[in-house]
């Protein structure tokens, strides 16, 4: 996945390889999943939901195919 703004509606085509047009995922689905991962850490750090933990947890079975979920330890 290669998005993480609302740039392109912003500024189109900002350069060549801008994650805009052909080759990249829907904006409204990125959005989606930027949103979904970021309410799950909020919801699992400040209010120990478990459900959220193990969302941001598998790693195996991201939200999206192309979305690659990282941790630091």
């Amino acid at each position: 996945m290669k998005i993480f703004s609302n740039a392109c509606e912003l500024i189109p085509a900002i350069v060549g390889d801008d994650g805009c047009g052909d080759g990249f995922i829907a904006v409204e689905h990125a959005h989606f999943v930027v949103n979904a991962y970021s309410l799950a850490f909020i919801r699992s750090r400040l209010w120990g939901d478990e459900t959220a933990t193990a969302l941001l947890d598998d790693v195996e079975h991201p939200l999206d195919a192309t979305a690659v979920l990282s941790h630091k330890e």
